[in-house]
């Protein structure tokens, strides 16, 4: 039976939660889907460089997760439903369901 895991927001929890597993289970058993409403990593720490003018090199969330199985779902979550297991989210590629 192939996992699957969800993870919504791309920022450092979001990141490890995603990476981690992704490192340690096997593709064939585990789909990691990350859910993020932007392309690009946050490093919401430096953002007070960012506030004083200095320029911060942005990372692409398709960069980070590159080879390491995650897939990049660019879109916003619009509900989540525990019972049955899904997230909606509505995005560039339309609204949708992730199991």
């Amino acid at each position: 039976m192939k996992h699957r895991i969800v993870v919504l927001g791309a920022g450092y929890a979001g990141a490890l939660a995603a990476g981690n597993p992704a490192r340690r289970l096997s593709p064939a058993d585990t789909g990691i889907t990350v859910v993020n409403a932007g392309p690009d990593f946050v490093e919401r720490m430096r953002l007070h460089q960012l506030a004083i003018g200095r320029d911060l090199t942005s990372r692409r969330l398709s960069d980070v997760f590159a080879g390491t199985g995650v897939r990049l779902r660019l879109a916003r979550v619009t509900g989540v439903d525990p019972e049955r297991g899904t997230v909606a989210v509505t995005g560039e590629d339309g609204d949708g369901e992730l199991a």
